[in-house]
């Protein structure tokens, strides 16, 4: 059987980004790359996971308290709150969705 694998729209998004900033493997990959590359400031505090895009300032903070695989994860989930959502995650969203 023949499988035939079409990127979608976010997946070709996601890769040109990523290009765009000179990162072309996956080892390349940084949290504190990619915020330079795009203007954000990143933080680390013992406060929950989040991010606010407020005029020409956007802010990801990461909570120290998770394991460094789930940060990681929490970092690219605020990440897309700032590209594709924006705004101030601190407002108006329910619990669930703070990592």
């Amino acid at each position: 059987m023949n499988y035939y694998y079409r990127t979608l729209t976010l997946d070709q998004c996601v890769s040109k980004l990523l290009i765009d900033m000179g990162i072309h493997n996956p080892h390349e990959i940084s949290e504190e790359l990619i915020c330079d590359k795009l203007g954000i400031q990143l933080t680390y505090s013992c406060r929950r996971s989040y991010s606010t895009d407020k005029d020409d300032f956007k802010l990801i903070n990461i909570d120290t308290r998770l394991p460094k695989d789930k940060q990681r994860e929490a970092f690219f989930h605020k990440l897309c709150h700032i590209l594709r959502h924006s705004g101030n995650q601190l407002n108006g969203m329910r619990p669930s969705h703070y990592i």
